[in-house]
């Protein structure tokens, strides 16, 4: 879910010529000076859009580590790891 929203907002930044490099490090150190650079090109209504994704992305990553205090949790012997719940349940998964 998280790289997939990734993913999808750098595809959408790069119709506007701006590029990042793999991984989720490179696109939280780059995106914040595309935005600005995309400032004054872009309307403000799809610079905020661009904004609440980070903002969703940053939510998912505390997501990610609160489930991650629970693992290595076993389902019949078999590891599952927090990606895996991340995929599996996604926004059905309700942490306390």
């Amino acid at each position: 879910m998280r790289t997939a929203q990734m993913n999808a907002v750098c595809g959408l930044l790069a119709e506007y010529g701006e590029a990042f490099g793999t991984g989720s490090k490179s696109f939280v150190a780059g995106i914040k000076a595309a935005l600005e650079r995309l400032d004054e090109r872009l309307p403000m209504l799809l610079i905020d859009t661009f904004y609440y994704q980070l903002n969703e992305l940053a939510r998912l990553d505390k997501r990610v580590v609160r489930i991650e205090v629970m693992a290595p949790m076993r389902c019949e012997g078999i590891p599952i790891s927090p990606a895996i719940l991340m995929t599996s349940l996604g926004t059905a998964l309700c942490i306390a």
